[in-house]
């Protein structure tokens, strides 16, 4: 469940609304998995193979480092950006829906992490339709909601959405947001 949920809150959420963030954060984890896996990997091996390019006489020997880079580069852009489209959780459209409809404002983060890689103007669902009626709902008490990485996705969703929507954000911000997060807006 979410570390802003205590037990006693966490038992209160229907099971399906569970079953969903279960399975968010753990699509979340195995994206980071195959990311650290992925950079562990090119990190390990580009050097190896930039030295094969550059100090190697041999002409198959270059091609063959050439090669192995330019996969590894596009296997790790091709991952990433197929992550992006479908969300880093993975998370199907109905069941955004669904923690959106519980009008639980303790699962903002959650609902934030899981929407914010949809395009801004996907057209089901919006992810503003989905994060306004919650962020309406916060209040100075509440800066526990959100890490400083979704207030920062706050911030950029601001750049890329409607007016109404620009001051719900802003609203939020100014009273949960703290100076970092401010200065980041205004600049």
């Amino acid at each position: 469940m979410s570390s802003d949920l205590t037990k006693a809150e966490e038992s209160e959420l229907p099971d399906d609304v569970k079953a969903i963030i279960s399975e968010a954060q753990s699509k979340r984890r195995l994206f980071k998995k195959h990311l650290n896996l992925y950079f562990g990997f090119t990190i390990s091996s580009a050097p190896l193979a930039l030295l094969l390019i550059f100090v190697s006489n041999s002409l198959f020997v270059r091609m063959f480092s050439v090669c192995v880079v330019a996969i590894v580069a596009w296997t790790g852009i091709f991952y990433y950006f197929a992550q992006k489209k479908k969300g880093v959780y993975g998370i199907q459209a109905s069941a955004l829906k669904r923690l959106a409809s519980t009008n639980d404002k303790r699962l903002i983060g959650v609902l934030l992490d899981s929407a914010s890689y949809l395009r801004v103007n996907h057209p089901y669902p919006r992810s503003q339709d989905l994060l306004q009626p919650l962020l309406l709902q916060i209040d100075s008490d509440d800066s526990h909601l959100l890490t400083g990485e979704q207030k920062s996705m706050l911030i950029h969703r601001m750049h890329n959405s409607d007016l109404e929507f620009t001051l719900t954000i802003l609203s939020v911000l100014g009273k949960i947001g703290d100076a970092k997060h401010s200065l980041v807006v205004f600049s």
